[in-house]
């Protein structure tokens, strides 16, 4: 078939749609095809801008973990009455926080839908921009998926935390909504994915993951599990200087063991070979990337974080 990595395998499923055509060149053969689609209506309940403005930045994260640079979106817009005055600010917001992101990415929206009137006499639904990405990688057989490949290698983290636990799966968990829902910054975001698709295209990733639903825990254990569930490496992961750094121009206080799990905060977790990591580490810088170690790869099976010495995860 023309299947290269299904559904639940990565972040994205791929396709070769040329592979095995006597009729198309053998470099294009190679050509693939990534599609992810994204949306987190919890967050439209705190901000309907940020809400939209996410559902991009992590649906072309999501294809970048794959290894192909992100193409053009389409979107399906959900929300309620129009003719309502605050839900049809619910949906000018969306609106707004898509066109923002897709002109910082610098990415076009080729097409879409609206469904409006999602609502009964008493609310409406929470609104929602769901969005589809593709992207295109030049040589399909560099595609990764998220599943950890070989213990001893390391772990790095692209985009450190911040306390953006709003709409989250943990806040979620306790019945709370929270406030604080993640805002990325698209410009960096942007740098982001392209150092991902970058190391993947020079094959210096084993696997990838993006951080989205239930944070920097959730991403590393999803990892250790594989899409299939049938993992067999453990991690061990290291906190401590995993959130943000404050600035003269931004102040910033220590984040709770707790929030630097969960938050979900986009960003990237990455399997990198001892051998490659000097190399992934200058590509990243000179895509204005950082690259922040994380930990290692174990051959138990255990998940392990650890927090200024003390172990809060096991």
């Amino acid at each position: 078939g023309l299947s290269v990595i299904e559904a639940g395998q990565a972040d994205a499923g791929v396709i070769a749609p040329f592979r095995n055509r006597d009729d198309i060149p053998e470099d294009f053969q190679k050509i693939g095809v990534a599609l992810s689609t994204d949306a987190n209506p919890f967050y439209g309940q705190i901000d309907p801008y940020w809400q939209a403005a996410n559902a991009v930045v992590e649906s072309c994260r999501n294809v970048a973990a794959v290894g192909a640079p992100p193409w053009c979106i389409t979107d399906c817009l959900n929300y309620g009455n129009p003719e309502k005055t605050d839900q049809m600010w619910e949906f000018v917001e969306g609106v707004r926080g898509i066109a923002d992101a897709l002109k910082n990415i610098g990415l076009p929206c080729i097409s879409g839908n609206v469904s409006f009137y999602n609502a009964s006499e008493k609310s409406s639904i929470a609104p929602q921009a769901i969005i589809a990405t593709l992207g295109r990688m030049e040589n399909v057989e560099r595609a990764v998926t998220m599943k950890l490949k070989s213990a001893g290698n390391h772990l790095f983290l692209i985009g450190p935390r911040k306390n953006e636990l709003g709409g989250s799966a943990y806040y979620n968990l306790f019945g709370q909504l929270g406030a604080n829902v993640p805002q990325p910054d698209f410009k960096q975001a942007s740098k982001e994915i392209s150092a991902v698709t970058d190391l993947i295209s020079q094959g210096l990733i084993e696997s990838c993951h993006d951080i989205s639903d239930g944070g920097l825990a959730v991403a590393v254990a999803e990892m250790c599990l594989g899409g299939n569930g049938d993992g067999k490496i453990g991690a061990k992961i290291v906190l401590s200087t995993i959130d943000e750094r404050p600035t003269k121009k931004k102040k910033t206080k220590p984040l709770r063991s707790d929030t630097k799990l969960f938050s979900e905060t986009g960003g990237f977790v990455l399997e990198i070979a001892r051998r490659n990591m000097r190399k992934a580490k200058k590509i990243a810088s000179a895509d204005g990337v950082p690259l922040i170690r994380l930990g290692f790869k174990t051959r138990s099976n255990k998940f392990v974080a650890f927090d200024f010495g003390k172990e809060i995860l096991n």
